[in-house]
């Protein structure tokens, strides 16, 4: 089995890859800010390669699961001494194959591909917790999972890219430089002179009493 996971850091997009037999799947998921949702797209190549089942469990606090009418699963609880309550759903859409709700589960079969949502609240801020999730979800799913790709990225780059860190290589060696600009010392990865080090922490020193 060929397996690869990957965050990247520009677009706060985590994908996994794997290969089992013939077959490649691809699972990409975010969590959106402006959506307030989970969303996770799996493919694979060839029809009707998915199938899967998507639990909903928790132990502590758990006041139940059940199927809702709208095909997700639902969980909910309290905490105790009449403490916050929660509740959150997953739901989903499905190309080719079916995707239905069963017990606590999402079941995925024959799938082309899968979009998952998940949405949780809680009661902390005063809003009933199954309302919101459920209009997050209504409004999520109103648009598609490129939309919502976008509209992520969008949102977290807005923060995201206000800072830029560049790391200068050695083309020699690969090595990576960073200068000190207290004290214009160039620091290298490939350094391992414990007196170079002291020096550079000693014209930190100097840089600040003067």
């Amino acid at each position: 089995v060929e397996y690869r996971r990957e965050l990247d850091l520009g677009t706060a997009l985590c994908t996994t890859f794997y290969r089992t037999a013939d077959t490649t799947y691809e699972k990409e998921y975010f969590i959106s800010a402006p959506a307030n949702l989970l969303v996770i797209h799996m493919k694979a190549t060839g029809a009707k390669k998915l199938n899967f089942q998507a639990k909903m469990e928790r132990w502590h606090f758990f006041g139940g699961t059940m199927r809702t009418v709208d095909n997700g699963v639902a969980l909910w609880g309290q905490l105790p001494d009449g403490g916050v309550s929660f509740y959150s759903k997953l739901t989903g859409t499905a190309k080719g194959g079916r995707l239905y709700a069963m017990g606590r589960s999402l079941v995925a079969e024959d799938a082309d591909e899968v979009t998952l949502y998940y949405c949780a609240a809680t009661s902390f801020y005063g809003e009933e917790p199954e309302s919101y999730v459920n209009k997050k979800l209504s409004e999520g799913m109103s648009k598609d999972y490129e939309t919502l790709k976008e509209e992520h990225i969008a949102d977290y780059q807005k923060f995201f890219n206000r800072v830029k860190l560049e790391l200068y290589t050695n083309e020699d060696n690969g090595s990576i430089r960073i200068k000190n600009k207290e004290t214009g010392y160039v620091w290298t990865s490939d350094l391992m002179n414990m007196d170079e080090f002291e020096f550079n922490n000693v014209q930190k020193k100097k840089a600040r009493a003067a």
